[in-house]
């Protein structure tokens, strides 16, 4: 029988996972029409899948050897990364694919009314490819619904009752729910490959706008399912450092984002978004991504972002070309990125 929902969820934190479990995993597990795989990793993973083992739990398989599960194998599959972990247990469910996949972070922890008001969604809207959470951050206080675009730069998405078709919101990778029709898609537009989501994105928020691009362009509608909450991060675990590095690989990665999807001159428009948010930057003293650097630094800083951005561009850029013709052909670059033509 066909699953309405097939959630994945990996972890590489004890602690983390076992949160996770009491505050999400307690709400899943007994509903039939959902299915819920999951991905240890790290140096923890003889103890993840333990936990996993003993709450019955579904581990993904991800690495054979003859008949027999190789461990080791498997925990140096895992160690791969949060996108191709998940690009395993989608190619795992084709085999026997649901009509629509979730995909939850162990730091996202689905409030009492995510799965039903996502259920509903499904049953009610079939129409909408993509179904986005109200996800509420622990650490602000703030809410908010998937990613969008102003000006080429990333915001998040704020819903106020009705989505605005001109600026289409993107989900957050943190509680994504898509259909497979949409998977489908992305996966033979990628030229048969499991490549929906881009390890290359290294798990940074950019991920989201990523996804989020590539199902615009396969024709994906989206809809922002209000009820339905989960609460981002907590303040028992501690939080990703603030820190240079941290600040290098998202501004890498927003760089990659305007090298994989945009042709010449809406690519030349959107870094010129942040050579304006440099100005911003230097005037103020404040360098949006991290307190951790000299505002003399800042021009240093992008030009190295902007340098690895092309690295990471030119590693696959037969592959990217395929995204950036989308683009061209599609002919919504400027409405993607919401950019504005010079002149």
């Amino acid at each position: 029988m066909t699953k309405k929902l097939a959630i994945i969820v990996a972890s590489g934190k004890v602690e983390l996972f076992q949160l996770w479990l009491g505050r999400s995993y307690s709400k899943l597990r007994s509903n039939s029409d959902i299915r819920v795989i999951f991905i240890p990793w790290g140096k923890s993973y003889k103890r993840l899948v333990t936990l996993a083992e003993s709450n019955g739990m579904e581990i993904l398989p991800l690495k054979q050897d003859g008949n027999a599960s190789n461990e080791s194998n498997q925990k140096k599959d895992a160690d791969s990364g949060n996108e191709s972990n998940r690009n395993k247990a989608l190619e795992f469910l084709s085999k026997s694919p649901p009509l629509y996949v979730g995909f939850l972070d162990d730091d996202t922890f689905v409030c009492d009314s995510w799965l039903s008001s996502m259920l509903n969604a499904i049953d009610s809207q079939m129409n909408c490819d993509v179904l986005i959470s109200t996800v509420r951050d622990s650490m602000t206080g703030k809410s908010y619904s998937g990613h969008v675009f102003s000006r080429g730069k990333p915001f998040v998405y704020v819903y106020r009752g009705i989505i605005n078709n001109k600026l289409q919101p993107g989900p957050c990778a943190n509680s994504a729910v898509v259909s497979w029709k949409a998977i489908e898609r992305i996966y033979n537009l990628n030229g048969m490959k499991w490549h929906i989501w881009d390890s290359q994105f290294a798990n940074e928020p950019e991920t989201c706008l990523d996804l989020s691009v590539k199902l615009v362009l396969v024709g994906a509608r989206a809809t922002v399912v209000p009820k339905a909450f989960v609460d981002h991060k907590d303040p028992s675990i501690p939080q990703r450092e603030d820190s240079q590095k941290t600040a290098l690989s998202r501004l890498t990665r927003r760089y990659l984002l305007y090298y994989k999807y945009l042709n010449e001159q809406a690519l030349q428009i959107a870094l010129q978004t942040i050579e304006i948010e440099k100005s911003e930057w230097r005037k103020n003293g404040i360098f949006v991504y991290t307190s951790n650097i000299k505002v003399d630094d800042i021009e240093k800083f992008a030009r190295e972002a902007k340098e690895h951005a092309q690295i990471l561009m030119n590693k696959r850029k037969a592959h990217y070309q395929i995204w950036k013709d989308a683009m061209l052909n599609s002919g919504q670059a400027w409405s993607i990125f919401n950019l504005r033509k010079s002149g």
